[in-house]
């Protein structure tokens, strides 16, 4: 009978052409709503499809885009229409049971209940006269202006129009609005792929979106017991607690604002979550202008990408000394040097001659100038250009220097660790995984390598570091394992530490135990065979060298030079009575 009266009551001043009705004259039609629901964010997710971290381009609130009720799981239907609005096809905008209902509870118990329906809720989000302010409960005048639109909105709109607004509109946990954006966001899953232990947890957000995780895991068992489900009460605690949790902070992602262009766009990477947040943290701690990526070694994808500002990620650094360990395999591979091969130094002030071994482990450009003259500018180029540097800069005739990303620095190291094959870095899901090209010698690869053994780190078998290559540019460090790949370049700067890379180095050895493996010895490959070599004039030790096999210099006595491949006599060490170098 109450509710009867009360139905009569609102009918009469729906037919009363006052304030009231005329607010809610100004409710916007459906398609206007619908069109004008932007998207404000862009994802980045990583290989696994976890949330890397978000980038919001206009106004608070997190949204989506606008979905259809056909894209709803219907777990998550029935959800919201069991929690908030039973009645909802039933009803003209008002349900007079449950307010009756609603004011009996009250009546005897102390925490209240409500009793206002989709389309009141809905009503409360179109016209900002009857939106409910932070924290507060509406009066009765409120609730009764509510009421009023909502007859309203019911004349005009269908109710899947209502209930597919609503869905688009709601607010869940912080400032994300709309089912959408809520069950990516909190739970990495699209609205169709909702069960129901995820479905009663975001109707139960309805009522509370920032309650704690108990609060909202209390509320969604109930709703789970009611819908049947009760054994899901311990897995919405568990879900409760480890997903309803802050979201990734957007402005202190600089990766996102660095690949992510438009709102509504989701990118799916390569990358490891938890690798990515452990290079990020290395990265920053820093303490200066740097930029760092890490690719799996095996297959050449982007693990983990990190720059302390977005313009790091597209930076382009000049090539300068990062081609020398390429140009070395290549001269060897083509048989015109060896390791032990004798260069002269063009600069003045420095000893005048240095064998290839030293001059790479030393870094000594003023003798590997030696080895591009000795390849000449066209194969020196080729190989380059087959080791995905763009050599665009050579039209000048080289006097300018290369330029390539950390990417590309990154994927030309691992070919030489692979020793043969290359691949281009690859950072997005979707992406067609590119074919090996054989761009290296196997053999010239590993005597290079093993060149570079004074230059290794516990873990880290092969590693590259040079100098700023060009004024106000930064130092780069190139580093293999068997597990990872890492291209690291940090700005100069005075207040600079000693050796800035190690807490990027140590953090990935020590994942998964992977660093111990990385440094163990490659075998030696068939193809290569040592000496004991002594040089004439004693301008370097006498030392075990390994050789592609052929270029060995023939057995000989002091004193009588012998050629190896197309280096000339005077470059060339002799070989000692002692014969060849023992295979490891």
């Amino acid at each position: 009978m109450l509710a009867l009266v009360l139905q009569a009551c609102l009918a009469c001043v729906l037919g009363w052409g006052g304030p009231v009705a005329q607010a809610a004259d100004s409710l916007p039609p459906f398609e206007l709503v619908r069109t004008t629901h932007l998207p404000s964010v862009a994802l980045l997710r990583d290989r696994q499809g976890e949330l890397l971290t978000l980038r919001q381009f206009a106004g608070q609130s997190q949204r989506l885009d606008w979905i259809t009720l056909r894209e709803l799981a219907p777990a998550m239907r029935e959800a919201l229409l069991v929690a908030e609005d039973r009645r909802f096809f039933e009803h003209a905008g008002v349900d007079w049971r449950a307010i009756v209902g609603a004011a009996w509870h009250n009546l005897w118990h102390r925490n209240a209940r409500g009793a206002s329906t989709l389309t009141m809720q809905l009503a409360g989000l179109l016209d900002p006269a009857l939106r409910l302010p932070a924290n507060a409960r509406r009066s009765y005048s409120q609730k009764w202006d509510q009421s009023v639109a909502a007859r309203q909105l019911e004349q005009r709109w269908s109710k899947p129009q209502i209930l597919e607004a609503y869905v688009n509109l709601a607010p869940f946990r912080g400032r994300i609005e709309g089912l959408a954006a809520a069950s990516e966001l909190i739970f990495d899953l699209p609205a169709h792929a909702l069960t129901r232990k995820e479905a009663v947890i975001l109707a139960a957000l309805l009522r509370g979106p920032n309650a704690a995780p108990e609060v909202v895991a209390r509320r969604a068992c109930r709703l789970a017991e009611s819908l049947g489900s009760g054994d899901l009460c311990e897995p919405i605690l568990r879900l409760c607690r480890e997903r309803l949790r802050p979201l990734p902070a957007a402005a202190r992602s600089t990766l996102a604002q660095a690949v992510l262009t438009q709102p509504g766009q989701r990118l799916r990477t390569t990358l490891d979550a938890e690798l990515q947040g452990e290079l990020q943290e290395a990265v920053a701690r820093i303490g200066q202008s740097a930029a760092a990526v890490v690719l799996d070694t095996a297959s050449g994808e982007v693990r983990a990408w990190s720059s302390t500002t977005p313009e790091g990620y597209a930076q382009r650094y000049s090539l300068g000394d990062a081609a020398w360990p390429y140009l070395a395999a290549e001269a060897l591979a083509q048989r015109r040097l060896t390791a032990a091969s004798l260069l002269d130094d063009l600069a003045d002030g420095g000893p005048p001659q240095a064998s290839l071994r030293t001059a790479l482990a030393q870094g000594r450009s003023s003798v590997l100038l030696q080895v591009w003259h000795e390849l000449g500018p066209a194969s020196a180029s080729h190989r380059l250009e087959a080791l995905g540097f763009e050599l665009m800069s050579l039209s000048d005739g080289g006097e300018q220097p290369l330029q390539a990303g950390l990417l590309q620095l990154a994927a030309a190291w691992r070919a030489l660790h692979d020793g043969r094959h290359y691949l281009p870095p690859r950072w997005q899901q979707g992406e067609v995984p590119p074919a090996p090209r054989t761009v290296l010698d196997s053999d010239a690869s590993f005597i290079v390598a093993d060149m570079l053994q004074p230059l290794s780190r516990p873990g880290w078998p092969l590693v590259w570091r040079m100098g700023p290559a060009r004024p106000g540019e930064p130092a780069l460090l190139l580093a293999a394992n068997a597990r990872y790949v890492v291209a690291l370049a940090v700005a100069p700067s005075g207040g600079m530490r000693p050796a800035p890379e190690a807490g990027v180095l140590d953090m990935l050895a020590a994942t998964e135990g992977e660093g111990g493996e990385g440094g163990r010895p490659r075998a030696v490959p068939a193809g290569v065979v040592g000496r004991l070599v002594y040089f004439e004039p004693p301008v370097e030790t006498p030392r075990r060298e390994w050789f592609l096999r052929g270029t060995e210099p023939a057995n000989s006595l002091p004193g009588a030079p012998a050629a190896a491949g197309r280096t000339s006599a005077s470059r060339t060490p002799r070989l000692s009575q002692a014969g060849p170098m023992p295979r490891p």
